[in-house]
């Protein structure tokens, strides 16, 4: 339990490598906010987390809307308080230099 009570948000943590990740952090002892536009699945996930007896909760965001992403770190905030971890895996076609991406992008 290295990561006892630690809080971590995956983002595209409803299905794929995000799903196994959410599922790995919360096995080492993470609380998580399972970020993803598929909220069913997020839900999905976010029982199986719990059913881990570690808290959770899901997230409808889309990643690439400035305005989703502030207000899920909003409730994150909120409901857990300081994030100690943050995995970014949900997905995105565009591929440019972080350092040059506009909001748009």
């Amino acid at each position: 339990m290295a990561l006892k009570d630690k809080i971590a948000v995956v983002t595209g943590g409803a299905s794929g490598i995000g799903r196994a990740i959410s599922l790995r952090l919360a096995r080492d002892g993470a609380n998580l906010a399972i970020w993803d536009r598929d909220i069913s699945s997020a839900r999905k996930v976010a029982t199986e987390i719990a059913d881990l007896g570690r808290r959770v909760i899901p997230v409808e965001v889309d990643v690439a809307s400035f305005a989703d992403v502030e207000k899920a770190g909003d409730r994150v905030r909120r409901e857990f308080g300081k994030v100690s971890i943050l995995v970014n895996d949900a997905g995105y076609g565009e591929v440019a230099p972080l350092a040059r991406m506009s909001e748009a992008q």
